[in-house]
């Protein structure tokens, strides 16, 4: 959708444009992927929209837009370093962390990025503390107290 708005910035565009324009770029935007939702439904809710138009905005979006679509290719590629470079440098620590279920190469490469050595840690305990795990319960009697 990204791309999309960055063709059409503003509901004004849509509702002004063309609907074969507005399908075709629907489905260049899609990179072959099928598209929920159909140009039709898209310029009638653009027809339906109480947002203001705003040609300064129009202008400002699609450069935002580069630059976020910029920056997600950048962390998929970092993400994609680091990754590598767990896998080569600790691997051990690697196949235990993300042998944990729920825990991918993505996550287990950055806990393990996050925490550094796992020496720093004299035991399980204080790691778990350092990534917040712990919670702490303050209750007696009738007493409920915030926990931690």
């Amino acid at each position: 959708m990204l791309h999309f708005l960055k063709e059409f910035p503003s509901a004004r565009l849509i509702r002004t444009s063309n609907p074969e324009i507005v399908a075709q770029t629907l489905n260049r935007c899609g990179q072959g992927r099928k598209i929920a939702i159909k140009a039709e439904d898209i310029i009638k809710s653009a027809q339906k929209s109480v947002g203001h138009s705003s040609l300064s905005k129009e202008l400002i979006l699609p450069r935002k837009i580069v630059q976020l679509l910029c920056l997600m290719e950048q962390l998929e590629e970092i993400t994609k370093i680091l990754n590598e470079l767990c896998q080569s440098i600790i691997i051990e620590e690697m196949e235990i962390v993300t042998s944990v279920s729920g825990i991918g190469e993505v996550m287990g490469a950055t806990f393990l990025a996050e925490i550094g050595s796992i020496e720093r840690f004299p035991s399980y305990r204080s790691l778990i503390a350092y990534a917040g795990l712990d919670p702490a319960v303050k209750q007696s009697g009738k007493f409920n107290g915030e926990g931690k």
